[in-house]
């Protein structure tokens, strides 16, 4: 397994640096092959640049924290190079809204080495909210080339088919580029395919050696079995609550006039971001109920987007099950 580790690292390091020497080799091309690149953020509902518009300019669009939605997932390492597939097969069970009305792109946080584990953002965004930023780009006569969600890419492949045509069309880059850009994928995927296959070469010989001691482990996984009956851990399950009983014990104590738009479960600690027209009434509420406590504010509680709204950041640790 650690020579597993070693390939995905090398892997992950690799790629960086293609990223990187396209991007400096692209800098080094004649001016007029490139073309003028805007920031735009999407602050609540305002559009703000970077620089004063000019007509057929480039803009790289950059998404707010407030329209975001974010997961902490912990996946296999093995699942480094299908982490795009992945994510989007479970966007049903990490968010409550509708996968198709859900953007999404991803960013890796850390590899693991004891755990063999990749700790990874999932970074969530309604694709009304893109849509509509993307169509007040084009209003103003500028063309949409890259979307950030939380400084991370949003990928081709997340897009609705209407936005990606519209994108290809207003914005035909140069034969060169295209060639360059050919070139450079073929090389990427030439690097990624040889380090899934050593990969897979590492893994199939540990398997081998796994199959081998099968006979003794399950010697060892009876003994386990008997010990776990009886140390009662089917009780141990069922005091750990799981994530729908939660979301709806959530559901059911937030009051009348109460919005969430932020929700993060490490298993110990719950934490929430919403607006509410009463926010000081949360703690109480949830400090009453059997399944939370020491519900308390992270933030000092501001403004909402409307008057009479506040928003707030809470946070509270799981109590363990009668």
């Amino acid at each position: 397994m650690p020579n597993a580790l070693r390939l995905a690292q090398t892997g992950i390091l690799l790629h960086r640096a293609w990223r990187w020497w396209l991007a400096e080799t692209l800098a080094m091309l004649p001016a007029r092959f490139r073309a003028q690149t805007l920031a735009a953020d999407l602050v609540g509902d305002d559009l703000i640049f970077s620089a004063p518009p000019s007509p057929q300019a480039g803009v790289k669009l950059h998404i707010g924290p407030e329209n975001i939605l974010r997961r902490t997932l912990r996946l296999p390492i093995a699942a480094r190079f299908k982490l795009q597939s992945l994510l989007a097969q479970d966007l049903e069970r990490q968010s409550p809204l509708d996968p198709a009305a859900i953007l999404f792109t991803f960013r890796i946080l850390a590899i693991e080495r004891a755990a063999a584990q990749l700790r990874v953002s999932l970074i969530m965004v309604r694709r009304d909210v893109v849509e509509s930023a993307i169509s007040r780009v084009e209003a103003a006569g500028l063309r949409p080339r890259e979307i950030l969600l939380d400084g991370e890419p949003l990928r081709e492949n997340t897009l609705a088919p209407r936005q990606n045509t519209a994108l290809s069309r207003r914005h035909r880059p140069p034969l060169i580029l295209l060639a360059l850009a050919l070139l450079l994928t073929a090389s990427d995927l030439i690097l990624r395919a040889e380090t899934q296959s050593r990969i897979f070469a590492t893994l199939t010989a540990q398997a081998t050696a796994l199959d081998a001691a099968a006979a003794r482990a399950q010697a060892v996984r009876d003994q386990l079995q008997t010990l776990q009956a009886q140390s009662g851990f089917l009780a141990s399950q069922r005091a750990a609550p799981s994530l729908g009983p939660i979301l709806a014990a959530i559901t059911n104590a937030l009051p009348d006039g109460t919005w969430l738009y932020g929700f993060d479960d490490d298993g110990t600690t719950i934490q929430l971001q919403g607006f509410s027209t009463n926010a000081a009434a949360l703690v109480p509420i949830f400090d009453a109920s059997p399944l939370f406590r020491n519900a308390a504010f992270r933030a000092p509680m501001t403004q909402g987007p409307a008057p009479g709204l506040q928003q707030f950041d809470l946070s509270m640790t799981l109590a363990a099950a009668p």
